[in-house]
């Protein structure tokens, strides 16, 4: 916000909004107000929507520091992830990197900080336990904000938004999306663990060259309006869904249940136990992803997470849930191309 006050012809507060919605699963709290993006920028430290433009459709989305905020608590883990991995210390974010010129020490202590001006103070000293039978633990994991210089930025990323010393000029935005995800094994991985605070000396290092190649098992997809290049948007299906969408995810976990429960039947291992039984259980029978989510809940497979999420959520303020659209299961995927297009469900 101070960086958006900063580029005002004119910094006088804006009009404050009225209430426009409330919370659906109702809240003891004060009644819930949406706030675009960079829509009045007088008012700090509360939870704003994306897009941040006033001429597009309003959504429920959060932005990219509200975001970044809740996984200080909840760890990087998504939902169908956390059912098999607990949230240990490695499972949370260490390091955000910023350009030095969109670096704003006072906001981010305000977004991030568990300080004394620091939104996430009131959780910092909580400890929740993941699931009694498997260990691992939420707590408050704040992560350390460094600089990049605008030299080193400008030479790694020359294709980003252009800065005031870019020769590129006006740019448009566009609606592709690049995924890239390294795989573990990758032989050249950077030794993040030493980054520390000297960030800008190690991308200045001839490592990047290497790491950022593309390897064998990388995961890589072109994506646009959040569907693969090369794909119609109005006939989904598992091959051209992304690997990032939620039904993709949940195909993903069923397939490693039942990969695991054939490995049981071998030779008895982790995952022959009862709170195994449970994951396979919820997992293997739920109906859609709605009930996906409940279940694990009912079954304490993820209730811990839940209350998490929700505590975290009323620590930040004004966190309207987006939900809603959950209503669909696996069949998705096998549903004739013509039914796809008049059921139209979301992946």
């Amino acid at each position: 916000m101070e960086l958006c006050m900063a580029a005002q012809e004119d910094d006088t507060p804006w009009e404050l909004p009225a209430a426009e919605t409330e919370d659906p699963e109702g809240s003891a709290g004060p009644p819930q107000t949406l706030l675009n993006g960079r829509a009045h920028f007088s008012i700090l430290g509360v939870v704003r929507r994306k897009p941040s433009r006033a001429d597009a459709e309003s959504t429920l989305s959060k932005s990219c520091s509200d975001k970044l905020a809740l996984k200080q608590v909840t760890s990087i883990l998504s939902f169908p992830t956390s059912l098999l991995i607990v949230p240990t210390p490695n499972a949370y974010i260490s390091n955000i990197i910023l350009p030095e010129d969109e670096l704003n020490r006072v906001g981010c202590d305000r977004s991030f900080g568990g300080g004394e001006t620091g939104r996430m103070r009131r959780l910092k000293d909580q400890v929740w336990v993941s699931t009694p039978a498997i260990g691992g633990t939420f707590r408050f994991h704040p992560f350390t904000v460094c600089s990049l210089p605008m030299d080193v930025f400008e030479a790694m990323w020359k294709y980003g938004k252009p800065t005031g010393t870019s020769p590129q000029g006006n740019v448009k935005t566009g609606n592709v999306s690049a995924v890239w995800t390294a795989p573990p094994s990758y032989s050249t991985r950077p030794p993040f663990s030493a980054m520390g605070n000297q960030t800008p000396q190690l991308f200045q290092e001839e490592w990047h060259k290497e790491y950022f190649k593309t390897a064998p098992t990388n995961l890589n997809e072109t994506l646009i309006n959040g569907v693969k290049q090369g794909y119609r948007l109005n006939s989904p299906g598992y091959k051209k869904a992304s690997a990032l969408s939620r039904a993709r995810m949940w195909a993903l976990l069923r397939d490693s249940v039942q990969l695991l429960q054939e490995c049981c039947k071998v030779a008895p291992g982790p995952f022959d136990d009862t709170y195994s039984s449970s994951v396979s259980e919820c997992v293997l029978s739920a109906p859609t992803y709605n009930s996906l989510k409940s279940m694990s809940i009912i079954m304490r497979l993820s209730l811990q997470r839940h209350l998490v999420q929700g505590d975290a959520r009323y620590v930040l303020q004004n966190w309207i849930r987006n939900q809603g659209d959950g209503g669909w299961g696996l069949d998705v995927f096998d549903i004739p191309a013509k039914a796809k297009i008049e059921r139209s469900q979301p992946l």
